[in-house]
């Protein structure tokens, strides 16, 4: 997975893939007690995320621009 946020600046973040299953991940997301669920659904769709990566390739999640110029993209 790789973050890029480009402001007057480039700035390009690596995470491997696993790193949205990891606790850590769970934590930074902070998760409150209605949202657990979301730890399952992420275990849980993971393996189906690896698999269409391998057969389709890498894809674009967000690509976002604010007002201000600030352009996030989101590749997995």
């Amino acid at each position: 997975m790789k973050i890029v946020i480009k402001r007057e600046r480039k700035v390009v973040l690596y995470f491997p893939l696993s790193f949205i299953k990891s606790k850590l991940f769970l934590k930074l997301v902070d998760l409150n007690e209605e949202e657990i669920r979301y730890d399952e659904i992420i275990r849980s769709s993971y393996n189906e995320l690896k698999k269409f990566i391998k057969k389709n390739g890498h894809f674009v999640l967000v690509n976002v621009t604010t007002k201000e110029g600030v352009k996030v993209k989101i590749v997995v």
